[in-house]
């Protein structure tokens, strides 16, 4: 685990007990409750070459975002992943995210730190 001015990051194969991990390498941790949200971020550079055979490289980021839950992950893609991973208080995590206009595409971060924010008030 280290910090990297106010992000954490954290390698969850080095915790005891922490289940099958889904990926190697260390994840930025986004919130830490009753549950974990981390992200893996990862950046590929695209190339592609001009007719002038000039480099004109990019860079896309990829970012894969898992719910732990136990030692359990789940992958999260969607608005509906997010729903069926709080499956215990589905309709309020539901009722929630619609009078938010919580988006998972559109603001993935947001959208799952205030909704695992919400659940741990919903467990209190």
């Amino acid at each position: 685990r280290f910090t990297l001015y106010d992000y954490v990051f954290i390698q969850p194969s080095f915790y005891q007990g922490a289940g099958e991990v889904p990926e190697n390498g260390f994840f930025q941790q986004l919130y830490n409750g009753s549950t974990t949200i981390l992200v893996k971020r990862k950046k590929m550079v695209i190339h592609k070459t001009t007719m002038e055979e000039k480099s004109n490289d990019r860079y896309r980021q990829f970012n894969s975002y898992y719910i732990r839950k136990g030692n359990v992950y789940l992958a999260i893609g969607r608005n509906k992943d997010v729903i069926r991973a709080y499956a215990d208080k589905k309709n309020e995590i539901r009722k929630f995210i619609g009078e938010n206009k919580l988006n998972f595409r559109k603001k993935p971060d947001e959208m799952l730190e205030r909704t695992a924010a919400y659940y741990d008030q919903l467990k209190k």
